[in-house]
């Protein structure tokens, strides 16, 4: 019964740190999206959907930010 509780308490520390890793990288996600958006109509840009934003990964929204910056002659954000 021990072990059992102890399994138990190993898959409930794996799930947690699983859980706040997506719910960083998701923080992350949305800022991106938000300094994206902020930017774009800021400098007459073309407007990205937000939903086609929403299906980018982390490094195509880092991409595509940089992107951006780099339109505008600016160093990307640190």
């Amino acid at each position: 019964m021990l072990k059992a509780q102890m399994l138990k308490s190993a898959a409930e520390v794996w799930f947690e740190e699983r859980h706040e890793e997506g719910r960083e990288q998701g923080r992350e996600e949305g800022m991106l999206i938000g300094q994206i958006r902020t930017l774009q109509p800021v400098f007459n840009l073309p407007l990205t959907p937000e939903m086609e934003l929403k299906t980018f990964s982390l490094e195509q929204l880092q991409s595509h930010l940089q992107q951006i910056q780099a339109t505008l002659g600016r160093a990307p954000y640190s």
